[in-house]
C-alpha cells in the first residue's frame, strides 16, 4: 500500500484486503466523507499524510485499527493510543499548523478541548460549514 500511497500522490488511503478507499483531498475531508456516508471501514488500516486531533477522532469513529502517519500531532497521538489504535509515524509535532503557517490548524483547534467522539464529530462538521462560508 505504501507504493500506491506514494506513487499516486495520495493524502489518505484506507484499506483492508483488496478493498481500498483513497484520496488526494487535504485535511479531514476524506475521513469525514467516510463517516458522513456511513462507509464501514471498521477493522481497516490507513496511511495518512497528516493527522491532527480531528482526524484522530474520525479514525476512532470509523474503527480503523492500524494507522501509519507521515506527520501526527501530540494530541492526536495521545488520543489514538488511549483508544487502542495502533499508530506508527515518521514525525511527531506539538500541533498541526494551518495552511497559512501562522497558527494551529482550525480543525485541530475545534476539537482540542473535546474528549467525546460525538461532540468532536459535531464540532468538526460545524467548523467545516464555517470554513466553507
Amino acid at each position: 500500500m505504501f507504493d500506491i500511497f506514494k506513487n499516486e500522490g495520495l493524502t489518505c488511503i484506507v484499506y483492508k484486503d483488496n478493498i481500498i478507499y483513497k484520496s488526494k483531498d487535504r485535511g479531514v475531508k476524506p475521513l469525514l466523507e467516510l463517516v458522513n456516508n456511513n462507509i464501514n471501514v471498521n477493522g481497516y488500516n490507513s496511511i495518512d499524510k497528516v493527522i491532527g486531533k480531528a482526524a484522530a477522532f474520525l479514525y476512532i469513529i470509523l474503527g480503523v485499527n492500524n494507522i501509519y502517519a507521515e506527520i501526527i500531532s501530540e494530541p492526536a497521538y495521545k488520543l489514538l493510543l488511549e483508544n487502542n489504535v495502533n499508530i506508527k509515524y515518521e514525525v511527531l509535532v506539538p500541533f498541526i499548523i494551518n495552511r497559512a503557517k501562522n497558527g494551529r490548524c482550525p480543525m485541530e483547534e475545534a476539537v482540542l478541548n473535546i474528549n467525546d467522539k460525538n461532540e468532536a464529530l459535531a464540532a468538526i462538521n460545524k467548523k467545516v460549514l464555517e470554513l466553507r462560508g
